[in-house]
């Protein structure tokens, strides 16, 4: 009777499970039965994380629409509320998209569906008068600044940027410890959320 030799066809299968288990701490990577069952759990946990990764993506990019929208009076219930009375077709991927890279569709969009219906902008009134943004002075450069800063005053945390997006420092400043921490503290939120990017963008 001629011997079987199934060396290949073992190593093959054992190459394959420890392909999967690549990056693994200690004998997860170098014991097969180990490896195995470590392989086993990665694809079940691998299925879980995908799932949750979509979770925090849709709520991340929720928020930044909410950002996005509060910047012109509106919150993101009524914004979507209004959105579908209309009749709008877009999802919420793509107007997240459209908040954050296409500012000008972004504007355009919300002329078209909101100034048309609300000519009289009662609704804008009521949501600015609320916020108080109707009272609000011009923005200059202050000397001294309130220790709560919003994240959504895009254009004064701009000032406090330097031309490669790093914050800027104290000595060039003029802050004191606080106001400097409140300012960083809201430049970060506003680019978690979208409004401000990490890089500025050079020639």
């Amino acid at each position: 009777m001629v011997r079987v030799k199934r060396g290949a066809v073992a190593r093959k299968r054992r190459k394959k499970v420890f392909s999967l288990v690549k990056g693994a701490i200690g004998s997860n990577t170098y014991l097969f039965r180990m490896a195995q069952q470590h392989a086993i759990k990665s694809i079940c946990y691998a299925y879980r994380g995908r799932r949750e990764r979509r979770r925090q993506r849709r709520s991340l990019s929720l928020a930044r629409l909410n950002a996005r929208a509060r910047m012109y009076g509106l919150n993101y219930s009524c914004f979507m509320n209004q959105l579908r009375q209309k009749k709008c077709l877009l999802n919420r991927k793509v107007l997240v998209q459209l908040a954050i890279y296409d500012q000008k569709v972004f504007q355009n969009l919300l002329n078209l569906f909101f100034m048309l219906s609300f000519q009289k902008k009662k609704f804008f009134h009521k949501a600015l008068v609320s916020r108080g943004d109707l009272h609000r002075k011009k923005e200059t450069l202050p000397s001294s600044l309130f220790y709560t800063i919003e994240y959504k005053n895009v254009n004064l945390l701009r000032r406090y940027i330097g031309i490669t997006g790093k914050i800027l420092p104290r000595r060039i400043t003029k802050l004191t410890a606080k106001e400097h921490r409140s300012i960083a503290k809201a430049i970060r939120q506003a680019r978690r959320v979208g409004l401000l990017p990490f890089v500025w963008l050079t020639n």
